[in-house]
């Protein structure tokens, strides 16, 4: 029986070692990464990503080296390498966080535009959280506070929260325990739509009728449990402050009072929080657009990069 192939990469190697046993037992040390023939294919078909193998190679390769095409001829030495280094770009280390967004666009597409509809839930969940959270941190920073997004789960017994964003006031720092909902006029019971850019009346009547949809004045809590949740303390995060405030971070442009302030605060009751601090995306973005710059931002959102990337990679329009 001719020779194992080595299995070539750092990550390959960690996850063959996690997932692979043979009928020679474990796996032998990293080294080396010899497995039986089986095994390799077994690897190839779970892992088709980050198992760098070259068929043609296999038995060229002798025991102990790890460099692609080491013992192939040189047009196959060519060509494996280039495979290998044809993935550098897209992990994730070497992925750009930056993401340019055009603001008219993002806010047509979460407001007004009845054409996406169908695409409206897969293209939200691209971003995901993150936008909200980039959105909230660009808005802390403009506001001459030292923000950062924390590592620490936000949870609760039998909840939890997208996350925890710490914030250096000038006298105290405050952890807000997040929940982001990016709902669109396309979900959430139907909402209205409104153009990108209406008048100060229609802003205003669209903030309070919509503040409503979210808000129950009786109760001073929200009306969607799944919204609703932000008003139960979280377990704290490591070195947590004294004050922790809740905080919805909602993209329609809501407000009790119509205000032009995409931040605000509003009693609650029946919580441990006497307040909840509500951030709306929609109305930072219209604020963002009066000002009559550039209709591009540059949002921080690695993740979102990263998306990008693998689908560019993966599709690209047919001619």
């Amino acid at each position: 029986m001719s020779a194992a192939p080595t299995v070539t990469g750092r990550r390959c190697k960690v996850v063959a070692k996690r997932i692979l046993m043979t009928e020679r037992g474990p796996c032998v040390p990293i080294g080396l990464a010899r497995y039986s023939w089986s095994s390799c294919i077994v690897h190839i078909l779970v892992h088709p990503f980050s198992a760098r193998l070259c068929w043609r190679e296999c038995n060229a390769i002798k025991s102990g080296e790890e460099q692609p095409g080491a013992q192939c001829g040189s047009q196959h030495s060519t060509k494996c390498q280039a495979r290998a280094n044809h993935r550098e770009p897209y992990k994730g280390s070497k992925m750009t966080a930056s993401v340019r967004v055009n603001v008219e666009e993002l806010i047509a597409f979460y407001d007004n535009d009845e054409s996406v509809r169908p695409h409206s839930n897969s293209l939200k969940t691209l971003a995901g959280e993150e936008l909200g959270f980039a959105l909230l941190l660009k808005y802390f920073v403009e506001q001459q506070l030292r923000p950062a997004l924390l590592e620490s789960r936000c949870t609760a017994k039998g909840a939890w929260l997208d996350g925890w964003v710490s914030v250096q006031e000038p006298d105290q720092e405050v952890h807000y325990q997040v929940e982001v909902k990016s709902w669109s006029f396309h979900g959430y019971t139907g909402g209205q739509a409104l153009g990108v850019y209406c008048t100060p009346d229609e802003i205003r009547e669209f903030k309070i009728s919509e503040w409503a949809r979210y808000w129950d004045f009786d109760k001073q809590r929200f009306h969607a449990p799944g919204l609703d949740k932000v008003l139960k303390q979280m377990r704290p995060a490591h070195g947590a402050p004294s004050e922790v405030r809740p905080l919805a971070c909602l993209w329609a442009a809501v407000h009790p009072e119509a205000l032009d302030e995409p931040f605000f605060k509003v009693p609650a009751a029946a919580t441990p929080f006497d307040f909840v601090w509500v951030f709306s995306m929609s109305s930072y973005l219209r604020n963002f657009l009066k000002l009559g710059g550039p209709v591009t931002m540059d949002l921080s959102m690695p993740k979102t990069s990263a998306r990008l990337a693998h689908l560019n990679r993966i599709f690209s329009a047919a001619e």
